[in-house]
């Protein structure tokens, strides 16, 4: 992906003329180390599940995702999908079911205290970058959704989600 430097409307951003204009490399070490800031700092807010476990339920808001489009959606191995499944069915947020066309394929899907559980630490997570953004003016958050939306478009968002996993005929 080409990034420019200029603000967008073809004027020179704030950063065409400053120190990092010239060391692209050191304006992405400082951009991760802040991004992993700013992560910590949002994922204390998850209650009792871990960022990934979140990550996960998340993922199975929609409905049964199959576990092998599950581990491909969240880029570990099936494996660790499965014990991070394993955790989360023990603690009555999820439950898998087989389908009925081919039992080797399992379905995870939320349980209605899986579903709270996601909805709860969203709206704390939702609160607690509001808590972050508050010294920002609009115009810096603007800013901050236009890269984030030109890094990650939440167009491909929805249609990988839609993609994953086809329909499946579940056991009952």
């Amino acid at each position: 992906m080409e990034w420019s430097e200029d603000g967008g409307a073809g004027e020179p951003g704030p950063l065409a003329d400053g120190p990092l204009a010239s060391d692209r490399d050191a304006l992405l070490r400082r951009m991760a180390e802040s991004l992993d800031r700013l992560t910590r700092r949002l994922g204390r807010e998850w209650g009792p599940l871990t960022h990934s476990q979140w990550a996960m339920l998340r993922r199975l808001l929609d409905g049964p995702v199959l576990v092998g489009a599950l581990a491909e959606r969240l880029d570990i191995s099936t494996a660790g999908a499965t014990r991070m499944l394993d955790k989360l069915e023990l603690a009555g947020y999820v439950e898998r079911t087989r389908a009925t066309d081919d039992l080797r394929q399992v379905a995870a899907s939320l349980t209605p205290s899986g579903r709270q559980a996601v909805q709860e630490a969203f709206t704390a997570h939702v609160a607690r970058l509001a808590t972050l953004a508050e010294a920002l003016p609009s115009t810096e958050l603007a800013a901050w959704l236009v890269v984030l939306e030109r890094m990650a478009p939440p167009k491909q968002c929805r249609q990988r989600r839609h993609e994953a996993a086809p329909p499946l005929a579940l056991k009952g």
